[in-house]
C-alpha cells in the first residue's frame, strides 16, 4: 500500500510539474544577415527588408510559410530558380520548397522559373515540401505544420520554448540575371512576439 501511495505521489508530482506557464503569443523571424556577391546591401531588421543594386525584398513569417515581396531594381528580367531554392531550418536541415503557384499534390515536381520584369514586384512565398501532408478520414484533407514549432506540455498544449529564441533559419533564393545565377542566402533569427494583455 505504501508503494502504491508513493507511486501516486511521484506520478502526480511529474504531471503537475509538467504544467508550464503558458505565454500567449507567436514565433516570428527577424532578418539579420544576407550573403550575396553584391556589395553595399542594406538590411532593415525592423521590417525584415533588404536592398541592393539588383533587388529589394521584404520578408514575413506566416507559420507554415515565409512570404516575400521582391522588386526587380535592374533593367533586365530576373528569374527565380525555384528548383534550387531551399529553407534551412533551426536544426540545420535543408528542406526543398514549393511556392504559391504550385498545388499541394504537385509540390515535389519540377517548378518553372518565375520572371520578374524590370521595375516589377513579385509577391510569393516559400513553404517546405515536407511540412505538407494529407490526412485521410472523414475530416481529412491537406494539412501543414509550422516551420517553428511550439513545444507541447503534458496536456498537449502549445507552450513557449525559450531555447528557440535566437536560433537561425535561412532561405536560399537563387536569382538568374542576364544568364548568370546570383545566390542570395537570407539569415533570420527566431523571435517571440508576446500578445499584449
Amino acid at each position: 500500500m505504501k508503494k502504491l501511495i508513493l507511486l501516486l505521489i511521484l506520478i502526480s508530482g511529474f504531471v503537475f510539474g509538467q504544467k508550464e506557464k503558458k505565454i500567449k503569443g507567436e514565433y516570428s523571424i527577424k532578418l539579420v544577415s544576407v550573403d550575396a556577391k553584391i556589395k553595399n546591401g542594406i538590411i532593415d531588421s525592423e521590417i525584415n527588408s533588404y536592398k541592393d543594386s539588383l533587388i529589394s525584398i521584404t520578408w514575413n513569417y506566416l507559420e507554415s510559410q515565409i512570404s516575400f515581396k521582391l522588386k526587380n531594381e535592374t533593367n533586365e528580367t530576373i528569374k527565380v530558380n525555384w528548383n534550387d531554392a531551399v529553407i534551412i531550418d533551426i536544426e540545420g536541415k535543408t528542406k526543398k520548397i514549393f511556392h504559391k503557384d504550385i498545388k499541394y499534390i504537385d509540390r515535389e515536381k519540377e517548378q518553372s522559373p518565375t520572371s520578374i520584369y524590370k521595375g516589377a514586384i513579385l509577391s510569393d512565398l516559400l513553404s517546405p515540401i515536407e511540412n505538407v501532408y494529407f490526412a485521410s478520414g472523414k475530416y481529412g484533407g491537406w494539412r501543414t505544420t509550422p516551420i517553428i514549432r511550439f513545444k507541447k506540455n503534458f496536456w498537449n498544449e502549445d507552450v513557449y520554448d525559450a531555447e528557440l529564441i535566437g536560433k537561425k533559419i535561412r532561405t536560399a533564393l537563387p536569382l538568374i540575371i542576364d544568364d548568370k545565377t546570383i545566390e542570395y542566402l537570407f539569415e533570420f533569427e527566431v523571435v517571440f512576439k508576446e500578445n499584449k494583455k
